[in-house]
């Protein structure tokens, strides 16, 4: 005789396995207070202590903008050299960019970094350090085509006891002044040349006068 077992109708959740007991596991926290508290408390400690022994670093940028058409109208009106606002910004990054135009505004000016000045160190050591760590170069995005969008310029980091403004203006000063320079040197040069084509010209029609 055969016999039947019977089958519950009770439909099985496998989710049941996989709950978990939030009053279990909050017992589970409560025990290791202790511990928690000694971890937080070193935590906050150690913060406290990084907060107040910590030198603090501070951050400052200059940028220059395209000059105005009109204040290159001068310079483009010889007709001996020309200059668009673009050009000469180009060049007055590729000035800021100049490892030695940074090491000779440091030179000349040692009593901004005397903070950075490390004993036993040379200046271009120092130097090094300085350019390497604290300084940057900022460009115009080249995703961005608009004109009001081009710039150039220079970011400082320095420690508390620098004057971080008068440096980064200073150098940005510094970069404009040498390519002023540099444009008014070979406004010179165009000039020379041209005066002495003028009196190889003279002394040659003169020649042909006497003759």
């Amino acid at each position: 005789m055969s016999q039947t077992t019977p089958v519950s109708n009770q439909p099985y959740n496998s989710n049941n396995d996989d709950e978990i007991d939030l009053f279990e596991l909050f017992q589970s926290i409560w025990q290791e207070k202790t511990l928690i508290v000694i971890i937080t408390a070193i935590a906050t400690a150690l913060a406290l202590i990084y907060a107040l022994t910590a030198t603090p670093v501070y951050q400052v940028q200059s940028i220059v903008k395209p000059a105005a058409n009109k204040d290159l109208d001068e310079l483009n009106s010889t007709g001996l050299l020309s200059l668009s606002p673009a050009e000469a910004l180009i060049q007055v990054g590729a000035s800021l960019e100049s490892y030695e135009t940074r090491l000779a505004y440091f030179k000349a000016n040692q009593s901004l970094f005397e903070t950075l000045l490390s004993p036993g160190k040379s200046l271009e050591q120092s130097f090094e350090r300085l350019n390497r760590e604290n300084i940057k170069v900022l460009k115009t995005d080249i995703k961005k085509a608009e004109d009001f969008a081009n710039y150039v310029g220079i970011q400082l980091q320095y420690p508390q006891g620098m004057d971080g403004v008068a440096i980064t203006n200073g150098f940005v000063r510094h970069a404009i002044d040498l390519e002023k320079q540099r444009i008014a040197t070979s406004l010179e040069i165009i000039i020379n040349n041209r005066m002495e084509m003028l009196r190889r010209k003279i002394i040659n029609a003169r020649a042909g006068y006497e003759a």
